[in-house]
């Protein structure tokens, strides 16, 4: 009941995103061949749609509702969690369908849309950990309040990456070379520090939405 609750709410912005993504990604497929980067944005947005949950929550304070009934807050903030995941699955399906059908209408190969794939799942990889960064915040400080923390939070990384790859350009820095056993099993490796990752947040999300009055 609770993650068809969040399914209404996302609604309400689910209908232009859904038309939006299907448009743009048409258009830029055919105009610009190196889309890559616009679906892999689309795949992301999917899953930080649930921000507007945490907002419309707040506005209606649900959560006082929530907590006056019979339910576990474990249970409320698990649903929230699925809700993200649900979103970001379905959307990335979609995506991933629509990239499918207008590469073989486009008679492109294998190894392109193996390409995308790849970009696809990575994104939606960095969408869930974004997840598990932000919502211990919403829980703690509110959607309005964690604003600015997102920004420094998401603000220092971004520089770091845009340093290192100047420095990279100019050739003060060059990548180390790795055995081909690391490239092979750092796809798990990454997998599992994002599941580490999620479990955290979500323990931590209990913790501080328990010890929350109303």
């Amino acid at each position: 009941g609770l993650i068809l609750k969040d399914w209404r709410l996302m609604a309400r912005q689910a209908k232009f995103m859904l038309l939006f993504i299907v448009v743009f990604i048409g258009i830029f497929s055919f105009t610009n061949p190196e889309n890559n980067f616009i679906t892999g944005v689309y795949t992301m947005v999917m899953v930080m749609l649930t921000i507007n949950c945490f907002a419309y929550d707040e506005l209606n304070n649900f959560d006082r509702l929530a907590a006056s009934a019979p339910l576990p807050r474990s249970k409320i903030v698990l649903s929230r969690y699925l809700s993200a995941l649900l979103t970001g699955v379905a959307g990335a399906g979609l995506i991933l369908a629509l990239q499918c059908g207008i590469l073989l209408f486009k008679k492109m190969g294998t190894e392109v849309l193996l390409q995308n794939t790849i970009l696809i799942v990575t994104c939606f990889g960095v969408s869930l950990l974004l997840m598990a960064i932000t919502f211990p915040l919403f829980y703690r400080f509110g959607v309005n309040k964690s604003r600015l923390i997102m920004i420094i939070i998401f603000l220092i990384p971004t520089m770091l990456i845009m340093l290192a790859s100047g420095l990279f350009m100019d050739g003060k820095l060059t990548l180390p070379t790795l055995s081909p056993w690391f490239w092979n099993t750092l796809p798990i490796l990454l997998a599992a520090i994002l599941v580490l990752a999620l479990l955290l947040s979500y323990s931590i999300s209990v913790k501080i939405y328990q010890n929350k009055e109303f």
